[in-house]
């Protein structure tokens, strides 16, 4: 097993980050593109699989609550 320093640890994570930022920007600026219509029909659809699943809304297929 290698061994790095806690600087090389330190500049990893905080690249890392900074790429991991980059492609949440990258996706949000997608989003905000993208025709409302489409997440319309989307929740619309998701509404259906799981009404067909027996799953109320606010609970994934784990049984988890989530909220909006």
């Amino acid at each position: 097993m290698d061994t790095i320093s806690r600087k090389e640890f330190e500049d990893r994570l905080d690249f890392e980050q900074k790429v991991t930022d980059a492609k949440i920007s990258a996706l949000l600026n997608i989003l905000k593109k993208t025709d409302p219509k489409i997440w319309e029909k989307f929740a619309n659809e998701l509404d259906e699989e799981l009404s067909k699943r027996k799953i109320s809304p606010g609970e994934d297929c784990l049984g988890y609550r989530f909220q909006d």
